[in-house]
């Protein structure tokens, strides 16, 4: 665990995003394990700043609710929109009737104000899940950057993204090609970035302590279980909605979800996309070096 002293300024960098934290609490703020890595000491300018403050009761709901994130039933978090701010609830993951963050976000200015629970039993922690993926969401509405549902590993210095549905194989994928030494960026939730003219791919802070990473891409693939390793190139409207089906968006800002198919659609542009049937076993690793290959001899 780490610490943001109060009434101090901290930074975390992110998929080369600078996120600066302003504690205005009286109260040390607990970085859990998995946002330690990704705390830096300095930062010449932010991306963004996150300005936290202890009390919910000095939050302010203005407009109407415009979203709810719900899960069987169950609302995780929810939005309300005024022409100003935009307010997010976040509901505590472990006891959905508790309220455990709400952030008044401007839409015209690059911050957000924190107010979280404290109870005086348990240390401060207003930056706990699901907070920063959220904030990460919002800063890839203002960039060129999409964040995938997704695994993406490094093996001879290229980079594969593999995408899908839960069971498809991306864990499995990025674990054999662990096994034959590659640098694996993530297994689940990956952000993607031009960036100086090349497409990059960065892990997000997990659960679990993981090292910021970082790999130029070369290739998207959407892998399938099937009886034979096989793949067929996509092209046009068809890849461009085979990825924004992984990519993470909210529904309720038309804005929002025009901007992510701008971007998705300059990565069509520039990457080959290709959908993998896959044996799961460790021929799969040569097959897909010999697709990318063949994409590189044309």
């Amino acid at each position: 665990m780490g610490f943001v002293e109060q009434q101090a300024i901290s930074f975390l960098r992110i998929a080369d995003f600078v996120i600066a934290l302003e504690n205005q609490s009286a109260l040390p703020v607990l970085v859990d394990d998995g946002l330690q890595p990704f705390l830096i000491d300095d930062a010449d300018a932010a991306d963004f700043t996150v300005e936290i403050h202890r009390s919910l009761h000095d939050a302010r709901i203005q407009g109407n609710r415009v979203y709810r994130a719900v899960q069987q039933h169950d609302v995780l978090w929810e939005i309300y929109e005024s022409p100003q701010h935009r307010t997010l609830i976040i509901y505590n993951p472990h006891d959905l009737s508790r309220v455990q963050q709400v952030v008044e976000l401007s839409a015209l200015e690059r911050r957000c104000k924190v107010f979280a629970t404290w109870d005086e039993t348990r240390e401060f922690t207003p930056l706990d899940y699901p907070l920063i993926p959220l904030i990460l969401y919002h800063l890839t509405t203002q960039n060129d950057a999409l964040m995938v549902h997704a695994s993406a590993v490094n093996f001879r210095d290229k980079g594969f993204i593999f995408s899908g549905f839960s069971g498809v194989g991306k864990s499995t994928l990025a674990k054999l090609f662990y096994d034959r030494g590659a640098l694996v960026v993530n297994d689940d939730r990956v952000m993607i970035r031009k960036q100086n003219g090349r497409t990059m791919v960065y892990n997000t802070p997990m659960y679990y302590t993981d090292q910021p990473k970082v790999s130029p891409v070369h290739g998207i693939l959407f892998p399938f279980h099937a009886p034979e390793n096989s793949h067929q190139r996509m092209s046009g409207a068809a890849a461009l909605g085979q990825l924004m089906a992984f990519v993470i968006h909210h529904a309720y800002d038309k804005d929002h979800l025009t901007h992510h198919m701008d971007v998705a659609a300059d990565i069509v542009q520039s990457l080959p996309l290709t959908k993998l049937g896959v044996v799961p076993d460790p021929a799969i690793i040569d097959y897909i070096w010999k697709i990318h290959e063949a994409e590189n001899t044309h």
